[in-house]
This record gives structure tokens, sequence and C-alpha cells, in this order.
């Protein structure tokens, strides 16, 4: 099988090339190779024994002599092509940062660093681009001018854009692949100069009213209601009128026809003799099916025996309610002025 293909090939000047280094506790070896269709293929191999002093080194010291030992062997491929080294990243961090290293090391630390390291910490050339090696070490082009903006825009405007705001904007560019200094600066003027943002952004959170959670303690204790549809009809029936208790999840739910106040009020009666009355009922904002009676204010145009209530509007019909609904409704606080008699009405027996 080996004869078959090569084992070595013969170096491409104009690819970068790879360099792959390790270290055990009495030897140290190299493997020099390119990529060819995504596929590593070695160029020249190279491992030496150590000495009895070198063997008593630490793994982190062993591992940068691994690569200080790659660089001198394979100088006449590295020297002026772009190469990469793959080895134990934090044993480079190491010594390279550590300025008091042992002086058995830094005679190979300090030259080895000027050749190849120099000014390749944060950013390095990729002609004819230049490339940032950001702080987890992903490799970003560094781009300037109008091309900068109209990545910018790409991200803000594009179809994958979304009209985010500067920070987001600013995280899809950094997800492509792109890096300039005034990135975010950017960002938040282009966000402001947006017409569609301005005009449609989500208003400020200083100016929105606070959220008050509702407090769920018992089972059909809060009730919320909404109607789904219109669907096809089936059996003339066109809409479902669907009650979730807020504890248990319970659904309750009905077709019916159409979706005015006289059904829900007849669904809501049976709902309530069967479970009992709620301690409250949510109904979503755009919900216009009790709106005509349930919403006020109304004038109480007649008291009737045993608590009942008549109800009157100026732009709707009347109708008749449970006065201590009304007098639960008022917060125990009943205006004189809106209801003059509401005090006479005799109490129940």
């Amino acid at each position: 099988k080996l004869t078959e293909a090569l084992i070595l090939i013969a170096p491409d000047w104009d690819m970068p090339f790879e360099l792959m280094c390790d270290a055990s506790d009495f030897a140290i070896g190299a493997i020099l190779g390119q990529r060819q269709e995504k596929h590593f293929r070695p160029i020249h191999y190279a491992s030496n024994t150590m000495t009895e002093a070198e063997s008593n080194y630490t793994t982190t010291e062993k591992e940068m002599l691994a690569v200080v030992y790659a660089f001198e062997k394979f100088r006449s491929y590295l020297i002026m092509n772009k190469s990469i080294v793959y080895t134990d990243y934090s044993a480079l961090k190491y010594l390279f940062a550590k300025k008091d290293s042992k002086a058995r090391l830094l005679r190979h630390v300090v030259p080895t660093e000027n050749k190849f390291f120099k000014d390749v910490k944060h950013d390095f050339w990729d002609d004819p681009f230049l490339l940032k090696i950001c702080a987890d070490q992903v490799i970003q082009r560094c781009v300037h001018g109008q091309e900068a903006i109209d990545i910018l825009k790409a991200c803000h405007y594009g179809p994958n854009g979304g009209h985010h705001g500067p920070n987001y904007t600013a995280k899809n560019v950094f997800n492509s692949g792109f890096y300039w200094p005034t990135i975010y600066r950017d960002a938040q003027d282009l966000v402001k100069n947006c017409d569609v943002c301005q005009r449609q952004g989500k208003s400020s959170q200083r100016d929105e009213m606070p959220q008050n959670s509702i407090q769920v303690c018992e089972i059909f204790d809060v009730l919320g209601i909404d109607f789904m549809g219109p669907f096809s009809s089936s059996r003339e029936n066109k809409y479902i009128l669907v009650a979730v208790d807020y504890l248990t999840k319970w659904v309750e739910a009905k077709a019916l026809p159409t979706n005015d106040a006289r059904v829900v009020c007849k669904f809501l009666k049976n709902l309530f003799a069967i479970f009992g009355t709620p301690g409250a009922l949510s109904v979503i904002e755009e919900c216009t099916y009790l709106k005509s009676r349930w919403s006020g204010p109304f004038t109480i145009s007649h008291v009737f025996p045993y608590g009942t209530v008549k109800l009157s509007k100026p732009d709707g019909p009347n109708f008749k309610v449970n006065g201590h609904r009304l007098k639960h409704y008022f917060g125990e606080d009943i205006p004189k002025m809106v209801v003059p008699d509401l005090q006479t009405f005799p109490k129940d027996h």
C-alpha cells in the first residue's frame, strides 16, 4: 500500500507551510507539510533525541524546545513564507510572555521570536489583505473606508440584517469575518440615520408602562379567553371561543357562529356555573366582543329590588347587571354623583 502513493510531496512555494511539533520524555519531533485538497501531505520529517540535561526540562519547556528545533531544522523552507504551527499554545504563550525564563531557553526563544513571531501577536499580512487575531483566536479580515461602510450597510439593510440595533449589527459584522477599529461607533451612527429604524423602532423602555405579572394562587382563579378564527364554515360555526385556566392550563373550547358579546356572555355563564366565578378574567387588548357590555362609563338609570341595576349609555343599548358586582367594581367607593340612590335598594334577606 505504501508504494501505491507518494509518501512525501514536493513543496509548493505559493502555498503556506504547516509545521506540527511534539515532544516526549526523551525525544522531540516535527513534520513539515502542506495542504492539498484539504488534506495534510508531509514534505519532511525530523526528530532528535534529547540530551540528559534537556530530558529534565518541564513539559512546557520541552514543547518549546520542539518548536525551536523545528524552526532551525526547516528554516530554509519557512523563511519569507507564511507558516502555521500546530503545538501546545499555552507553552508558547507562557514562554514568550515570561521575560525571566531560564537562560538555557532564552538563547533560543529570543532569536526565534524576532524571526518568526515579531508583530504577529495581533495582526499579520496575507497578501493583499491585513488580518487580525482577536481575543478568542478568531482571524478576521481588516477593512476600511467605503468597503467597511458597505459591509456595515449589508449587515443592517440586507436580507439577513433585519434592521437590528448597533450592538447586534456590529456582531453580524464580526460573524461575517470583518473588523475595523471604529465598528461600534459607525454602527451607532448608521442606526441613528436609518429612516426605517427611526420610524418603526421600538419605543424606549423608559417610556413604557411597567408590566404587572398576574399572581395565580388557586385553580380557576384567573381565566384567559380569546377567539380563534374565522375558519371555513362547519355546521354554520366559524369561530372557536377558548378559555384557559392560568394555573392548571385546563382548556374549555366551543364552536360558535359569531364572535359577539352575546355568545361570549352565554359561554361564560355556563363556564362559571361549572367551575365557579374566577377572581380575574384576562382578555386580549384587541378583543371587542365584550366592549359593548363591559366598558364604561355608564349611567345608572334605575335600581330594581334585590340589587339589580339598569345601566344606560348614550351610544349603546341599555342592560341590567347585578348591583353587587358594580359595587365591587368601584372598589367599595361609589361616587354619589354617579349613583345617587344606589344605597336605597333593599338588601337581600
